[in-house]
């Protein structure tokens, strides 16, 4: 039951801030406890006030099982920001890493900054942009730890399921790189689609976890102890 207690604490909430913007309602809502950012009524992200660099989402704890260790050293990009649990994880967790979180929602990362962002952040930075564009523009093999969480309820982007855009993420990690994908795939066909493309392109080996009670799976990259 106590893994379970954030969904019982979240029940209620005041609402913070309220902006409808190209027919979807966007919420921060916070009580005693936490604070979370919602889109059209489901939670994107989730900070503990008491302990805001630790991820509580269970999609968002699972990566941390993938992410490197805190004496490592390196750059990191993540596409898609939502409320920056990794950025959070990054600024007390990995100091000795410089991480880039892409968003093409300048509102996101307005309410990032304002709601969700870390006094103390200072070597991490947020980027307005298209999740394949900046790719293209990053230099070979210099992405040390890749987050992609760009997927949605309604489905996985079409941009994850182009040869192009693996072929480019290839090119830019490293050849030990950690890896996350957070895919919601509605059907086994979207599904075998990009992680056929990722098994097909990418010089990584890569595993999965099923995120229980959720509809999210996580691709991610595996390495021999």
């Amino acid at each position: 039951m106590a893994k379970n207690s954030w969904q019982h604490a979240t029940r209620y909430g005041n609402i913070t801030r309220l902006i409808h913007q190209d027919g979807q309602c966007i919420k921060v809502k916070e009580n005693d406890q936490y604070r979370w950012l919602e889109i059209d009524g489901i939670m994107q992200s989730l900070m503990k006030l008491n302990d805001p660099s630790m991820p509580v989402l269970p999609p968002h704890q699972a990566m941390l099982e993938v992410l490197p260790d805190a004496s490592s050293s390196g750059i990191a990009l993540e596409l898609g920001l939502g409320g920056g649990a990794m950025q959070r994880y990054f600024t007390r967790n990995l100091p000795h890493w410089e991480l880039t979180s892409v968003e093409l929602n300048p509102l996101i990362i307005e309410l990032y900054r304002e709601h969700f962002q870390l006094d103390d952040d200072s070597t991490n930075r947020q980027l307005l942009g298209r999740a394949e564009l900046t790719v293209e523009s990053i230099d070979n093999s210099s992405i040390g730890a890749l987050i992609v969480d760009i997927c949605t309820d309604e489905g996985i982007p079409e941009v994850l399921a182009t040869p192009q855009f693996w072929l480019e993420i290839n090119r830019i990690l490293e050849p030990d790189a950690a890896l996350a994908v957070n895919l919601i795939p509605k059907h086994e066909k979207e599904w075998l689609q990009v992680t056929d493309l990722m098994r097909q392109t990418l010089a990584l080996d890569l595993g999965w976890i099923e995120i229980p009670r959720h509809l999210n799976i996580l691709v991610v990259s595996t390495h021999d102890s």
